[in-house]
């Protein structure tokens, strides 16, 4: 069955089931089911991790039959999408009846359900996230040859987007945690003044989005490194539990979300910040800070949740520097480096020296 054909399927099936139910006297009783990730570790098998859950109507209260409601008219919109070909946000979900869903978060939270209960990436559902993440250093094919400007675009919602830029100048890419240290450095045109060469900067404002993944994956993936060597691909993240996970989900993936994993960039490689860069700094610098008791609990649950036996490399670093961080009790935010000498810029140039040399000699 082809993957649009799938989700066409499992709808159907359940319209039909449900109002199969419906004719049956005298108190048939219609349901949805959905299965739904809720383990703790998305690297691994999810046999154990998923469970399914049931809203039938008119349900044990109110709350189950609301929620029966909002799956159903969810479902509806997704087959109208799919039937027509056309591709929808989450927030246009949303908008056709806020006053059902109540809330954003339901809306994405069932769209996920339906997208993995059918074994299909969202985008087989014809729905995607509205983009929130930022890139500069792309070049239109129409600028080819001119002077670059300083300023940064928006991620583009649709894959093809991407295919409207020449990348062949790139010598490097650098994904950065932070919307503020991601302007800072447009601002100074670090993605063309490198001593490294021009490169690509890419944040999604903290936790990555769906839409941001995907560009960067197509970035990676695209046809000017059939004829010409991929450039490598850094990671600017803060030296704390968040700033971890922000770079594990973009290497492997998230855990709510373990039917994407195809726009996981297991290549990337984290400049920083570090245990080590924060060491020197300890006794006299206001950017690090000790940890809080909520990060001390994400840091230990974060170490639970890793594979002791994995061997690979993001789950390595990972480990070593959670470990680092809890016994020195410190974390330090990306903005430590820019008062160092040289800055950010400085400190950025080096760290993507030094990876530009190790990679030309592997």
């Amino acid at each position: 069955m082809s993957s649009r054909g799938q989700p066409l399927d499992y709808i159907e099936t359940t319209f039909l089931t449900i109002l199969s139910e419906i004719e049956k006297r005298p108190c048939g009783r219609p349901k949805i089911t959905l299965k739904r990730i809720v383990g703790d570790n998305p690297h691994q098998c999810h046999r154990d991790t998923e469970r399914e859950v049931t809203y039938s109507w008119p349900g044990k209260n109110r709350d189950e039959a609301w929620r029966f409601a909002c799956v159903g008219k969810i479902l509806a919109e997704l087959h109208e999408a799919l039937h027509s070909g056309v591709t929808v946000t989450k927030r246009d979900i949303y908008y056709r009846d806020p006053e059902l869903y109540g809330k954003q978060a339901l809306v994405d939270r069932y769209v996920d359900d339906i997208a993995y209960t059918c074994n299909v990436t969202r985008r087989k559902l014809n729905v995607t996230a509205s983009a929130k993440g930022l890139h500069a250093g792309l070049l239109p094919f129409c600028l080819a040859g001119s002077t670059p400007n300083a300023s940064f675009e928006a991620v583009p919602d649709s894959i093809h987007h991407s295919q409207e830029h020449s990348l062949a100048h790139l010598n490097w890419i650098l994904v950065i945690e932070k919307e503020a240290t991601f302007r800072s450095l447009v601002e100074k045109r670090f993605q063309w003044n490198s001593i490294n060469g021009p490169g690509l900067m890419i944040t999604a404002k903290g936790y990555p989005d769906l839409a941001t993944r995907r560009f960067l994956r197509t970035i990676c993936d695209h046809r000017t490194w059939l004829h010409r060597p991929q450039p490598p691909i850094f990671g600017l993240f803060d030296a704390d539990p968040d700033g971890i996970n922000i770079m594990q989900i973009y290497c492997q993936g998230s855990q709510s979300l373990p039917h994407e994993t195809e726009l996981n960039v297991p290549e990337m490689q984290w400049l920083g910040v570090r245990a080590a860069d924060v060491l020197a700094e300890v006794q006299n610098d206001e950017s690090v800070l000790k940890l809080t008791s909520r990060d001390r609990r994400k840091a230990v649950a974060m170490l639970g949740k890793l594979n002791r036996e994995s061997e690979a490399v993001v789950d390595q670093q990972c480990r070593i520097e959670l470990q680092r961080i809890l016994v020195l009790n410190v974390k330090a935010e990306i903005q430590l480096l820019e008062d160092r000498p040289g800055g950010l810029e400085g400190w950025l140039n080096g760290r993507i020296k030094t990876q530009l040399r190790k990679s030309i000699h592997l």
